[in-house]
């Protein structure tokens, strides 16, 4: 069982560097890496352990894709969005900019909104099946 688990870590290392390497670096590169890397391993790792010390079956290994996928195709789709509305400097962008910004100082659910998404603070996971 232990070689089948190094096996299957070592083809979990590179897709957690990829994505790494992968996230756009602007304008939150620091928060990419940290989202991609240390949530990443962490989802792993405890799955992992909790597969050596026989508390859980192998399976659980195959619910890293499923719950993390999403959150890495979220955190590019927010970069981009991101990248968009800082790296304009037309008319329209600056507009765009700053009705955004209105609503974001005047709408406080909003504001809430877009700091918990932004923050990573949103990202949850399906409670497993105990039935």
């Amino acid at each position: 069982m232990e070689t089948a688990l190094c096996a299957t870590h070592r083809a979990f290392t590179p897709a957690i560097f990829a994505r790494i390497a992968t996230t756009p670096g602007r304008p939150r590169g620091p928060r990419c890496a940290r989202v991609c890397f240390s949530r990443d391993a962490m989802n792993l790792g405890w799955k992992l352990a909790a597969v050596v010390q026989g508390r859980t079956p192998e399976a659980l290994l195959d619910t890293y894709h499923f719950e993390r996928h999403p959150v890495g195709s979220d955190l590019l789709k927010h970069t981009l969005a991101q990248t968009a509305l800082i790296a304009t400097f037309s008319p329209e962008g600056l507009a765009l900019r700053e009705m955004l910004a209105e609503l974001v100082n005047h709408t406080p659910a909003l504001s809430e909104r877009l700091a918990t998404t932004l923050s990573g603070l949103g990202v949850a996971y399906p409670s497993p099946d105990r039935s």
